[in-house]
């Protein structure tokens, strides 16, 4: 079996097709990625409010057990500065610390861990935030479940994979018949016809005499001659005057 190269229709359409899949697929990649960020963003700030809460309940009298969160998969403590767990969310209660404590960094920490007592193998983005004193300090553990995230981010890329081909097929679909219409005037011309049509043309310089195809030998001269060729092209009388 041979290959055949494409035609002048099937390259383009080929080359537009490729463009466009190397672009969407470009854009997909940073579609993900920013939705991701932004969706942890929310997150983070959901984690950060959630432990200025507890630092002012911790202020006062701090409870054994933690108030209820809006978010069911969540979870708090408060350590002390040794790891010791001080208070603890409902979901939590009676567990060790989450993290180890690192009370010199007064800054929020957030990052991301998995296996927690709750969740199973879900990931868990953690914000840790000391406060009180440097005699006493005490750190404020937030959790929050990351599966809302994953799934969003799942189902963007699961969307992103079944619109790619589509838009594929009619990126083609529409090349193929634009440059179709577009070099239809030219595919009705025949092979011929089309050789004919964009041979070379005589160069500028060559005698006027040799521009005209079809023409016997031996009459440039009399082309060239101007009245006189015409004088000798005249019936044999006369013809007679123009010889030497």
């Amino acid at each position: 079996m041979t290959w055949t190269r494409p035609g002048v229709r099937g390259r383009i359409t080929l080359a537009a097709t490729a463009a466009v899949a190397i672009v969407l697929a470009l854009a997909g990649v940073a579609l993900v990625i920013l939705l991701q960020r932004d969706l942890l963003a929310g997150v983070d700030a959901l984690a950060l409010a959630r432990a200025q809460d507890i630092a002012a309940l911790s202020n006062g009298t701090l409870p054994a057990v933690l108030p209820a969160a809006q978010n069911d998969a969540s979870l708090a403590q408060v350590l002390d500065g040794n790891g010791g767990v001080l208070a603890a969310s409902g979901n939590v209660e009676g567990e060790s610390a989450l993290i180890r404590p690192n009370p010199g960094q007064r800054e929020p920490q957030v990052g991301t861990l998995s296996g927690l007592p709750i969740g199973g193998a879900e990931r868990f983005r953690v914000l840790q935030e000391t406060t009180g004193p440097p005699t006493a300090p005490r750190t404020i553990v937030v959790a929050l479940s990351l599966a809302p995230v994953d799934q969003a981010v799942q189902s963007a890329r699961s969307l992103l994979i079944q619109v790619l081909p589509a838009a594929l097929l009619l990126t083609a679909l529409v090349t193929w018949l634009g440059v179709g219409r577009a070099l239809a005037p030219v595919e009705r011309i025949p092979p011929q016809g089309r050789r004919d049509r964009w041979r070379r043309p005589v160069h500028a310089g060559a005698p006027a005499g040799r521009a005209r195809r079809g023409d016997p030998p031996g009459r440039d001269h009399e082309r060239d001659a101007g009245p006189a060729g015409d004088l000798c092209r005249a019936p044999a009388p006369v013809r007679r005057r123009c010889l030497p």
